[in-house]
Protein backbone atom coordinates (compact mmCIF):
# COMPACT_ATOMS: atom_id res chain seq x y z
CA UNK A 1 0.00 0.00 0.00
CA UNK A 2 1.19 3.22 -0.98
CA UNK A 3 1.33 6.43 1.46
CA UNK A 4 0.67 9.13 -0.62
CA UNK A 5 -2.85 9.93 0.51
CA UNK A 6 -2.73 9.24 3.61
CA UNK A 7 0.07 11.95 4.78
CA UNK A 8 -2.37 14.30 4.07
CA UNK A 9 -3.48 16.30 7.53
CA UNK A 10 -6.38 18.13 8.39
CA UNK A 11 -6.62 21.65 9.28
CA UNK A 12 -5.88 21.14 12.95
CA UNK A 13 -2.77 19.01 11.65
CA UNK A 14 -4.21 15.78 12.37
CA UNK A 15 -3.09 13.13 10.32
CA UNK A 16 -4.83 9.81 9.58
CA UNK A 17 -2.55 8.17 12.40
CA UNK A 18 -4.28 10.70 14.89
CA UNK A 19 -7.58 10.27 13.58
CA UNK A 20 -7.12 5.99 13.90
CA UNK A 21 -5.77 7.06 17.62
CA UNK A 22 -8.85 9.06 18.47
CA UNK A 23 -11.29 6.22 16.91
CA UNK A 24 -9.94 3.56 18.19
CA UNK A 25 -9.35 1.87 15.24
CA UNK A 26 -6.85 -0.35 16.50
CA UNK A 27 -6.44 -2.19 12.67
CA UNK A 28 -5.60 0.79 11.26
CA UNK A 29 -2.84 1.78 13.20
CA UNK A 30 -1.78 -1.60 12.66
CA UNK A 31 -1.92 -0.65 8.50
CA UNK A 32 -0.39 2.98 9.15
CA UNK A 33 2.67 1.61 11.21
CA UNK A 34 3.37 -0.67 8.43
CA UNK A 35 3.22 1.32 5.43
CA UNK A 36 6.07 2.34 4.36
CA UNK A 37 6.44 6.34 4.15
CA UNK A 38 3.77 6.58 6.86
CA UNK A 39 5.85 5.79 10.05
CA UNK A 40 6.51 8.93 10.36
CA UNK A 41 3.47 9.89 11.38
CA UNK A 42 4.46 8.67 14.91
CA UNK A 43 6.43 11.60 15.71
CA UNK A 44 3.86 14.36 14.01
CA UNK A 45 2.39 16.44 16.38
CA UNK A 46 -1.08 18.09 15.46
CA UNK A 47 -1.97 21.97 16.12
CA UNK A 48 -2.08 21.69 19.85
CA UNK A 49 1.28 19.86 20.11
CA UNK A 50 -0.50 15.90 20.55
CA UNK A 51 1.35 12.99 19.33
CA UNK A 52 -0.89 10.20 18.45
CA UNK A 53 0.19 8.44 21.76
CA UNK A 54 -1.25 11.98 23.39
CA UNK A 55 -4.68 11.50 21.29
CA UNK A 56 -5.16 7.71 22.42
CA UNK A 57 -4.35 8.70 25.97
CA UNK A 58 -6.83 11.04 25.98
CA UNK A 59 -9.51 8.80 24.88
CA UNK A 60 -8.73 5.88 26.76
CA UNK A 61 -7.72 3.40 23.90
CA UNK A 62 -4.97 1.36 25.87
CA UNK A 63 -4.70 -1.23 23.10
CA UNK A 64 -3.63 1.62 20.78
CA UNK A 65 -1.68 3.06 23.38
CA UNK A 66 0.60 -0.49 23.58
CA UNK A 67 0.84 -0.62 19.87
CA UNK A 68 2.51 2.99 19.46
CA UNK A 69 4.54 2.15 22.17
CA UNK A 70 5.47 -0.92 20.59
CA UNK A 71 6.45 0.50 17.56
CA UNK A 72 8.57 3.20 19.24
CA UNK A 73 10.54 0.37 20.61
CA UNK A 74 10.90 -0.84 17.03
CA UNK A 75 12.81 2.57 15.94
CA UNK A 76 16.18 3.43 15.72
CA UNK A 77 16.41 4.57 19.80
CA UNK A 78 16.52 1.77 21.75
CA UNK A 79 14.38 4.25 24.58
CA UNK A 80 11.40 5.02 23.98
CA UNK A 81 11.11 7.38 26.73
CA UNK A 82 10.49 10.46 24.21
CA UNK A 83 7.38 10.07 23.30
CA UNK A 84 6.08 8.67 26.92
CA UNK A 85 7.54 12.36 28.18
CA UNK A 86 6.87 14.50 25.10
CA UNK A 87 4.66 18.02 26.25
CA UNK A 88 1.74 19.03 24.38
CA UNK A 89 1.24 23.05 24.35
CA UNK A 90 -0.61 22.76 27.54
CA UNK A 91 2.73 20.45 29.04
CA UNK A 92 1.00 17.68 29.38
CA UNK A 93 2.66 14.44 28.70
CA UNK A 94 -0.14 11.40 27.67
CA UNK A 95 0.01 10.32 30.90
CA UNK A 96 -1.08 14.08 32.18
CA UNK A 97 -3.61 13.89 29.49
CA UNK A 98 -5.46 10.59 30.84
CA UNK A 99 -5.02 11.58 34.25
CA UNK A 100 -7.15 15.08 33.32
CA UNK A 101 -10.05 13.19 31.42
CA UNK A 102 -10.24 10.20 34.08
CA UNK A 103 -10.78 12.81 36.87
CA UNK A 104 -12.91 14.74 34.77
CA UNK A 105 -15.15 12.14 33.68
CA UNK A 106 -18.14 10.94 35.59
CA UNK A 107 -18.67 7.35 33.53
CA UNK A 108 -17.00 4.53 36.01
CA UNK A 109 -16.17 2.64 32.71
CA UNK A 110 -14.62 5.44 30.85
CA UNK A 111 -12.54 6.16 34.51
CA UNK A 112 -11.59 2.12 34.43
CA UNK A 113 -9.93 2.85 31.15
CA UNK A 114 -8.25 6.16 31.44
CA UNK A 115 -7.10 4.46 34.86
CA UNK A 116 -5.40 1.37 32.46
CA UNK A 117 -4.00 3.76 30.32
CA UNK A 118 -2.08 5.54 33.17
CA UNK A 119 -1.07 3.20 34.86
CA UNK A 120 0.40 0.98 31.52
CA UNK A 121 2.19 4.37 30.88
CA UNK A 122 3.56 4.34 34.22
CA UNK A 123 4.77 1.03 34.34
CA UNK A 124 6.56 1.62 30.97
CA UNK A 125 8.30 4.64 32.78
CA UNK A 126 7.65 5.49 36.25
CA UNK A 127 9.94 8.77 36.53
CA UNK A 128 7.24 10.14 34.08
CA UNK A 129 4.71 10.91 37.24
CA UNK A 130 6.55 12.82 38.54
CA UNK A 131 9.42 13.75 36.16
CA UNK A 132 7.45 16.86 34.19
CA UNK A 133 5.27 19.21 35.02
CA UNK A 134 2.77 20.61 32.90
CA UNK A 135 2.09 24.79 32.61
CA UNK A 136 -0.04 24.58 35.65
CA UNK A 137 3.19 23.28 37.49
CA UNK A 138 1.41 20.10 38.16
CA UNK A 139 3.16 16.41 37.62
CA UNK A 140 0.90 13.46 37.37
CA UNK A 141 1.41 12.25 40.82
CA UNK A 142 0.51 15.80 41.91
CA UNK A 143 -2.59 15.73 39.65
CA UNK A 144 -3.50 11.59 41.61
CA UNK A 145 -2.74 13.29 45.26
CA UNK A 146 -5.01 16.29 44.44
CA UNK A 147 -7.60 13.83 43.02
CA UNK A 148 -7.24 11.92 46.16
CA UNK A 149 -7.78 15.21 48.19
CA UNK A 150 -10.70 16.69 46.01
CA UNK A 151 -12.44 12.86 46.83
CA UNK A 152 -12.10 13.35 50.35
CA UNK A 153 -14.66 16.01 50.47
Amino acid sequence: MECSLLLETSPKLNTILHVAASSGHDELVKVILQTKGCQEHVRKKNSTDNLALHVAASVGHLPIVKLLLSYYQQLEEPRYFGQLREQNKEGNTPLHVALINKYQNVDLKMKRKYHEVASFLVEMDPEVSYFQVNEASKSPLYMVAEAQEMSNF
